[in-house]
């Protein structure tokens, strides 16, 4: 029985294998097309052996991370598994990129107290070479999101120049925001 469960590193191999044909296919008529998978779940860790295309975009979905650290600096097993992917999967690729979650995918009316790792997690993205990122957060209009506008005020901030200093762009949107009420 054991022989028949499959490791997520033979999952990648067989997924990637799978799109690098597509890739190879799409090519042929269309050169300047990118092919777009995810590096999710059984397939976020890298093949050791396949190298994508470079028509051939991944885009990594860190879903199972803790979310209230830094990815990088945060030792939860999910966090250092997927933070050894992440380095792996920029050895092999001059096309990544990243799905970003900004809510608790789970149930979208629970509040992500996410503010703390997001600037260091926006930069180790930028440092690692990755290409762009697509944030998924929450719309649902219930209004218990933890500090929506604030938020996404900083995702925007922070994806246009991911240098700038957080604490800055916070007090910038508390200012126009609440006014002088947030100073009391």
């Amino acid at each position: 029985m054991q022989k028949l469960l499959m490791t997520r590193k033979a999952h990648s191999r067989i997924a990637f294998a799978f799109v690098n044909a597509i890739a190879d296919e799409v090519a042929k008529k269309y050169p300047d097309k990118l092919i777009d998978t995810l590096a999710y779940m059984h397939t976020q860790d890298a093949p050791r052996i396949t190298r994508p295309r470079p028509n051939f975009r991944i885009r990594m979905c860190p879903i199972y991370v803790c979310q209230y650290h830094q990815y990088d600096k945060c030792d939860w097993p999910e966090n250092i598994k997927f933070t050894q992917s992440f380095k792996k999967w920029t050895q092999i690729t001059d096309t990544l990129y990243i799905w970003h979650y900004s809510c608790v995918y789970s149930h979208m009316p629970l509040p992500l107290p996410d503010l703390k790792q997001i600037t260091g997690t926006f930069r180790l993205y930028k440092n690692s070479g990755v290409k762009g990122v697509m944030i998924e957060g929450n719309n649902i209009p219930t209004g218990v999101e933890f500090m929506r506008e604030l938020k996404t005020y900083l995702l925007a901030k922070l994806l246009w120049d991911v240098s700038q200093d957080e604490k800055l762009i916070i007090n910038d949107f508390l200012n126009g925001y609440y006014g002088k009420a947030h100073r009391q």
